[in-house]
């Protein structure tokens, strides 16, 4: 049975009637060889980018500028469904500036092996008023000298 792990994000809301802080409470396998499931929370998504690792790498760092490969999935936290997805097939490339500023801001410093969860406001993602989960597994990191002329790269997330 794979272990799981909750991935905890706590934000603080000013709130009227209340001080205590609401909890959002994302719980993800921690399996990195499958698909995450993805328990989401009910209520209000965060105002702001929220970034957890979930299991921490231990190879190279990404950093501004790379190239990286990933499996990652892909969760609207209005629709609560699933919108984009590497599983169950091939993982995908992007170059640093090909991903939404959630992603550059959130998996910045990743190391290779890991598994992040990511909750992406509207205006760090596509600014379409929909704010969006991502769990994201750092398989490989080029840099910038090791990325060949002509490397395909998928769209981005």
């Amino acid at each position: 049975m794979p272990r799981r792990a909750a991935l905890v994000l706590l934000v603080v809301l000013a709130a009227a009637c209340s001080s205590d802080p609401p909890e959002y409470r994302v719980t993800l396998d921690t399996d990195l060889g499958r698909e995450p499931a993805i328990q989401m929370p009910d209520g209000e998504p965060p105002g702001e980018l929220l970034v957890q690792d979930v299991v921490t790498g231990e190879g190279e760092v990404l950093r501004e500028g790379d190239t990286f490969t990933v499996h990652y999935v892909g969760v609207s936290w209005q629709r609560r469904e699933i919108f984009d997805r590497t599983w169950p097939g091939e993982p995908a490339s992007f170059g640093w500036d090909g991903v939404i500023d959630g992603w550059r801001r959130g998996i910045a410093g990743m190391r290779v092996g890991g598994r992040r969860g990511l909750v992406v406001p509207p205006e760090l993602g596509y600014d379409d008023g929909e704010t969006m989960i991502f769990v994201v597994d750092l398989l490989g990191v080029q840099r910038p000298a090791e990325v060949g002329a002509g490397a395909g790269e998928a769209p981005a997330p």
